[in-house]
């Protein structure tokens, strides 16, 4: 294959460029030189302040849900999962696992349920104070 002036594969580049537009038929090929274009950026939809807020609530409710989802998941297949460490940690200390992991289950469920009095009381005494009418009731979240 030939390379060149004259040749079927340089008459199909420069068909090509013409139809581009890009080039000028007078001009030698050494000084086409594409010229530097200059890029301004304006604002868009995510330059907004208002997406400066958005997206990391967005962000921690994902993690939320992802976690919720997993304490779910793990809750309906809590059988399934002590059977699975059970078999991982052998037949032999059958008792003891079993044991371990029940003493595990009720201390987490103990936590759990402090903790949910505990949010739950304090969202009544926030509850009292907004009802109560008082100015500063929102800095009791805090």
């Amino acid at each position: 294959m030939q390379v060149g002036e004259g040749t079927a594969l340089d008459k199909v580049r420069t068909t090509f460029e013409h139809l581009i537009g890009d080039v000028n038929p007078n001009a030698p090929p050494a000084e086409q030189v594409s010229k530097p274009v200059l890029v301004t950026v304006q604002g868009g939809i995510f330059s907004s302040g208002m997406w400066q807020w958005i997206l990391p609530l967005l962000e921690s409710v994902f993690h939320i849900l992802l976690v919720v989802m997993l304490v779910i998941f793990m809750l309906l297949e809590r059988y399934e999962l002590r059977n699975r460490v059970t078999r991982l940690l052998g037949y032999g200390r059958l008792s003891l696992t079993t044991t371990a992991l029940d003493e595990a289950g009720h201390r987490v469920s103990r936590y759990l349920l402090t903790q949910a009095i505990i949010n739950g009381g304090m969202g009544l005494v926030i509850a009292w104070v907004v009802l109560a009418g008082s100015t500063y009731a929102l800095l009791w979240e805090l």
